[in-house]
């Protein structure tokens, strides 16, 4: 295996994802000063983890894999092979003034790897950089990465017991924020299984709750201005609040309110990360050219044995034009933006459940999280070069 490039002149690695050993990562990186030294138990006990648990490598991003000699951060996303092998919990700890961050990807869902990959190898100004991939083992030379030391079942357990004598603090960043849009003929009570789960990962969760409304509400254009008008005040008002990253979890009726605002602007004054559909009632062939730049990714749920979204498109003449089926029959348009996936288990509610926003939706957002941002300065960066 080749060894890992030389910085470059700016202090980064070149652009790509640069393979290399457990060995060769503590000996590039963790030995270069003092400073750095102070990790290595560390970052043997996060490899330790993940070979443990089955994981096939840890990326590796943040200023720790650059020339720097007291790096602030360290970015690191443990891989699995399987959805079901992702830990509910995404760990962030402070050691000696150093930020660590531990997210989890797996192979079965290439969105969300990709996702992760465009994180740690874009600057939050949209430069490309490059970032580590630590394998853990490898059919190629018959290559595994020796535990040292045998975690117990506590997810990370390990690390905090290593560093409790130390100055570790853990970090709960309040820089996310989940906005979700709820149906009709609901109180959204699903929101207290999302806030939980959201909440207990750092994420701020701000429901758009607008009250009870029946069907007839598809067929009355000023309601739905309401709401939509509802809508724009709730969303600008919490970024103004929080200056947070923004994602939004819309489930039926709440896909046509999101979908409004969104497309209603021609550049809206908040920029969501991830819009996540469920129950979609909007019509198949959406235009998601005309959602570029204002949302860096779209995630939709398919469920063919939706019947509601069935129910709701038989008044589509006499309702607003963007109502469709897409939540039974999916989008027709291929866009870049847009992550849909299919299960036959799902109807319009039973959807939302602790399963999939653990284990589908929380990694997906996880790994997009600031994407909007870093999608519009490199817009910015590259207009400045003429590019």
């Amino acid at each position: 295996m080749t060894s890992l490039p030389n910085f470059q002149p700016d202090g980064y690695l070149p652009p790509g994802v640069h393979k290399c050993r457990g060995e060769e990562f503590i000996r590039r990186f963790c030995h270069p000063n003092k400073y750095r030294k102070e990790f290595e138990k560390q970052v043997c006990d996060i490899q330790d983890y993940a070979a443990s648990k089955g994981a096939l490598a840890i990326i590796v991003g943040g200023s720790f894999v650059t020339n720097k000699p007291k790096p602030f951060d360290i970015d690191c996303a443990i891989v699995f092979v399987k959805e079901a092998q992702i830990p509910q919990l995404r760990e962030s700890i402070q050691i000696e003034g150093t930020q660590v961050d531990i997210f989890f990807c797996c192979v079965e869902q290439k969105n969300l790897m990709d996702g992760v990959v465009r994180l740690f190898c874009t600057t939050r100004y949209g430069l490309d950089i490059g970032a580590v991939i630590v394998l853990l083992h490898s059919k190629e030379d018959d290559y595994y990465w020796e535990i040292r030391h045998e975690p117990d079942d506590t997810t990370f357990e390990i690390i905090k017991r290593v560093y409790v004598q130390r100055n570790l603090v853990e970090l709960i960043g309040r820089n996310k924020l989940l906005i979700t849009v709820h149906g009709i003929r609901s109180q959204a009570e699903w929101n207290a299984e999302i806030s939980h789960i959201f909440s207990a990962n750092g994420w701020i969760v701000a429901p758009f709750v607008y009250g009870y409304k029946n069907i007839d509400v598809l067929i009355r254009e000023e309601e739905q201005g309401k709401i939509v008008d509802l809508f724009r005040r709730h969303i600008y008002e919490m970024y103004k609040v929080y200056h947070a990253n923004i994602s939004v979890i819309s489930h039926s009726f709440g896909t046509l309110i999101t979908a409004m605002y969104l497309l209603g602007f021609d550049d809206p004054p908040v920029h969501v990360d991830t819009w996540l559909l469920a129950g979609s009632i909007l019509r198949e062939d959406i235009d998601f050219a005309a959602l570029e730049g204002k949302v860096a990714s779209i995630y939709h749920e398919k469920a063919p044995n939706d019947k509601t979204v069935g129910y709701a498109s038989l008044i589509r003449k006499f309702s607003h034009p963007l109502v469709g089926q897409s939540g039974r029959k999916g989008f027709s348009r291929q866009s870049s933006l847009l992550t849909e996936r299919e299960c036959d288990i799902f109807d319009h509610n039973n959807v939302i459940k602790r399963d999939v926003i653990s284990q589908r939706w929380l990694p997906f957002l996880e790994a997009n999280a600031g994407a909007i941002y870093r999608i519009n300065m490199r817009g910015i960066v590259n207009t400045l070069r003429g590019t």
